[in-house]
């Protein structure tokens, strides 16, 4: 089977009927795909870019988030390079928004969480009304902010140690401490300010230009 057929049987005859034949065929075809010239041949670009998408979100409801996470690259990579979007208003791509919602699902998911929060933002700020991406987008936030309180508090940790174990009156180590335990207590209580505020940041709650 060629690209030209199985792109066929998928979207116009419909005779590929569920998502696990179509990872069957796509995977025979892997190679064949991704190898394909298709920068001067706008149909086959547009036949390897649907592909390739649709590939791409089926591994993410599977949960096979770690093979998904190139697959969604090569997708959205290539509907930012497609000359039938209007590359200013890809957001109202619906697919791409998809796309974009799965990558960062699937880098949450990997723990990637800086990944998963350019995603987050980018969708908060062109739907700012829609709760399922501000839930998200204060999940990752919450995440972020716990792994920089464990920071914090591992300096606090180690300002108490110093303290416990510090012998005579070396001012150096003095100082050390006092700066260790003011880092680590101002940074943990600003940490757990912010987790409790669900107000986003570096996120523009703006409309999009129509």
């Amino acid at each position: 089977m060629e690209i030209d057929e199985f792109f066929s049987q998928n979207y116009v005859s419909g005779s590929i009927k569920d998502r696990e034949q179509f990872v069957e065929v796509y995977e025979r075809l892997k190679e064949k795909i991704e190898f394909e010239a298709i920068e001067r041949d706008p149909e086959k670009y547009n036949q390897v870019m649907r592909l390739t998408a649709d590939y791409a979100h089926i591994l993410v409801e599977k949960d096979s988030f770690n093979k998904a996470i190139p697959y969604l690259e090569r997708a959205i990579h290539l509907m930012e390079g497609y000359t039938g979007f209007d590359q200013n208003k890809l957001w109202k791509v619906e697919f791409y928004t998809v796309l974009r919602f799965d990558r960062m699902v699937a880098n949450y998911k990997l723990k990637n969480f800086d990944k998963a929060q350019a995603d987050s933002v980018w969708l908060i700020k062109y739907f700012p009304e829609n709760d399922q991406f501000q839930n998200w987008f204060n999940t990752i936030r919450r995440q972020k902010l716990n792994k920089t309180h464990y920071l914090f508090l591992a300096l606090t940790i180690i300002g108490i140690f110093l303290s416990m174990v510090k012998d005579g009156e070396n001012e150096i180590l003095h100082w050390a401490i006092i700066i260790l335990l003011s880092i680590g207590l101002i940074g943990s209580l600003s940490i757990e300010i912010l987790k409790r505020r669900n107000i986003p940041i570096n996120a523009k709650k703006n409309t999009p230009n129509q």
